[in-house]
Protein backbone atom coordinates (compact mmCIF):
# COMPACT_ATOMS: atom_id res chain seq x y z
CA UNK A 1 0.00 0.00 0.00
CA UNK A 2 1.43 3.47 -0.96
CA UNK A 3 0.05 6.94 -0.31
CA UNK A 4 1.89 10.19 -1.17
CA UNK A 5 5.37 9.30 0.06
CA UNK A 6 4.27 6.69 2.59
CA UNK A 7 4.39 2.99 1.88
CA UNK A 8 3.52 0.11 4.20
CA UNK A 9 4.36 -3.53 3.59
CA UNK A 10 3.35 -6.61 5.53
CA UNK A 11 5.66 -9.58 5.99
CA UNK A 12 4.45 -13.07 5.15
CA UNK A 13 3.34 -13.79 8.73
CA UNK A 14 0.96 -10.83 8.74
CA UNK A 15 2.25 -9.56 12.08
CA UNK A 16 5.24 -7.44 11.09
CA UNK A 17 4.61 -4.24 9.15
CA UNK A 18 7.32 -2.08 7.61
CA UNK A 19 6.55 1.57 6.92
CA UNK A 20 8.55 3.65 4.42
CA UNK A 21 8.36 7.43 4.66
CA UNK A 22 9.57 10.12 2.31
CA UNK A 23 9.88 8.21 -0.96
CA UNK A 24 8.30 5.42 -2.94
CA UNK A 25 11.64 3.86 -3.91
CA UNK A 26 13.32 0.87 -2.32
CA UNK A 27 15.84 3.22 -0.62
CA UNK A 28 13.57 5.34 1.61
CA UNK A 29 14.61 8.44 3.53
CA UNK A 30 13.28 6.87 6.74
CA UNK A 31 11.54 3.65 7.60
CA UNK A 32 9.95 1.94 10.59
CA UNK A 33 10.50 -1.81 10.66
CA UNK A 34 8.78 -4.23 12.96
CA UNK A 35 7.81 -3.04 16.38
CA UNK A 36 10.85 -1.12 17.53
CA UNK A 37 13.38 -0.12 14.90
CA UNK A 38 13.70 3.22 13.12
CA UNK A 39 16.39 3.50 10.47
CA UNK A 40 17.30 6.84 8.95
CA UNK A 41 19.41 6.55 5.86
CA UNK A 42 21.82 9.46 5.40
CA UNK A 43 19.93 11.79 7.70
CA UNK A 44 19.65 13.01 11.24
CA UNK A 45 17.20 13.44 14.09
CA UNK A 46 16.80 16.96 15.42
CA UNK A 47 15.11 17.84 18.68
CA UNK A 48 13.81 21.36 19.34
CA UNK A 49 16.38 22.90 21.68
CA UNK A 50 16.17 26.69 21.38
CA UNK A 51 16.11 28.66 24.62
CA UNK A 52 13.08 30.44 23.13
CA UNK A 53 11.12 27.22 23.70
CA UNK A 54 12.34 26.49 27.25
CA UNK A 55 11.76 27.84 30.73
CA UNK A 56 13.08 27.14 34.22
CA UNK A 57 16.56 26.45 32.77
CA UNK A 58 19.03 25.23 35.41
CA UNK A 59 22.40 23.50 35.30
CA UNK A 60 22.28 19.78 35.99
CA UNK A 61 23.44 18.96 39.51
CA UNK A 62 24.98 15.72 40.74
CA UNK A 63 25.53 14.18 37.31
CA UNK A 64 28.33 11.84 38.39
CA UNK A 65 26.30 10.59 41.35
CA UNK A 66 23.38 9.86 39.01
CA UNK A 67 25.64 8.17 36.45
CA UNK A 68 27.02 5.86 39.16
CA UNK A 69 23.49 4.74 40.04
CA UNK A 70 22.52 3.64 36.51
CA UNK A 71 24.34 0.58 35.20
CA UNK A 72 25.22 0.49 31.52
CA UNK A 73 24.55 -3.02 30.25
CA UNK A 74 24.89 -5.29 27.24
CA UNK A 75 21.88 -7.38 26.24
CA UNK A 76 19.84 -8.73 23.39
CA UNK A 77 16.10 -8.38 22.87
CA UNK A 78 14.13 -11.57 23.56
CA UNK A 79 12.04 -11.24 20.39
CA UNK A 80 15.00 -10.45 18.10
CA UNK A 81 15.67 -13.64 16.13
CA UNK A 82 19.25 -12.54 15.36
CA UNK A 83 20.02 -12.27 19.11
CA UNK A 84 22.31 -9.36 18.21
CA UNK A 85 23.98 -7.96 21.32
CA UNK A 86 23.48 -4.26 21.99
CA UNK A 87 24.34 -1.71 24.69
CA UNK A 88 22.10 0.49 26.76
CA UNK A 89 20.12 0.79 29.94
CA UNK A 90 17.29 -0.98 31.75
CA UNK A 91 14.24 1.30 32.03
CA UNK A 92 13.40 0.13 35.55
CA UNK A 93 16.90 1.12 36.75
CA UNK A 94 16.78 4.51 35.02
CA UNK A 95 13.34 5.13 36.55
CA UNK A 96 14.87 4.98 40.03
CA UNK A 97 17.04 8.01 39.17
CA UNK A 98 15.16 9.79 36.37
CA UNK A 99 11.50 8.70 36.45
CA UNK A 100 10.56 11.56 34.11
CA UNK A 101 12.37 9.81 31.24
CA UNK A 102 10.54 6.47 31.57
CA UNK A 103 6.99 5.92 30.38
CA UNK A 104 4.57 3.02 30.20
CA UNK A 105 3.75 1.92 26.65
CA UNK A 106 0.78 -0.33 25.94
CA UNK A 107 1.36 -2.69 23.01
CA UNK A 108 -1.38 -3.64 20.53
CA UNK A 109 -1.72 -6.86 22.60
CA UNK A 110 -2.48 -4.72 25.70
CA UNK A 111 0.86 -5.66 27.26
CA UNK A 112 2.41 -2.88 29.32
CA UNK A 113 6.11 -2.30 28.86
CA UNK A 114 8.45 0.52 29.83
CA UNK A 115 10.01 2.86 27.29
CA UNK A 116 13.04 5.07 27.83
CA UNK A 117 13.66 8.49 26.33
CA UNK A 118 17.46 8.33 26.08
CA UNK A 119 17.99 11.79 24.55
CA UNK A 120 17.88 13.70 27.88
CA UNK A 121 20.55 11.39 29.30
CA UNK A 122 23.04 12.99 26.91
CA UNK A 123 22.85 16.19 28.98
CA UNK A 124 23.60 14.22 32.16
CA UNK A 125 26.55 12.47 30.51
CA UNK A 126 27.86 15.79 29.17
CA UNK A 127 27.63 17.39 32.62
CA UNK A 128 29.32 14.33 34.12
CA UNK A 129 32.21 14.74 31.69
CA UNK A 130 32.51 18.41 32.66
CA UNK A 131 32.58 17.45 36.34
CA UNK A 132 35.28 14.85 35.63
CA UNK A 133 37.35 17.37 33.65
CA UNK A 134 37.14 19.92 36.47
CA UNK A 135 38.07 17.29 39.03
CA UNK A 136 40.99 16.15 36.85
CA UNK A 137 42.26 19.73 36.48
CA UNK A 138 42.12 20.19 40.27
CA UNK A 139 44.05 16.94 40.80
CA UNK A 140 46.73 17.98 38.28
CA UNK A 141 47.17 21.28 40.15
CA UNK A 142 47.44 19.46 43.49
CA UNK A 143 50.00 17.01 42.07
CA UNK A 144 52.06 19.87 40.64
CA UNK A 145 51.96 21.65 44.00
CA UNK A 146 53.00 18.49 45.87
CA UNK A 147 55.79 17.78 43.36
CA UNK A 148 57.06 21.32 43.83
CA UNK A 149 57.06 20.91 47.63
CA UNK A 150 58.87 17.55 47.41
CA UNK A 151 61.44 19.03 45.01
CA UNK A 152 62.20 21.83 47.48
CA UNK A 153 62.80 19.42 50.38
Amino acid sequence: MSVEGYRFMNNSSGTNWTGYFGTATSAPVAMVMGRSRIVIQGGEINIVSSCKRKEHIQEIQGALKAIRRIPAVTFNYIDDPSKKQTHGFIAEEVAEVFPQHVEVFVTPDDEQTLTLNQAPLLGVLWKGMQEMMKWNEELVERIQTLESIVKDL
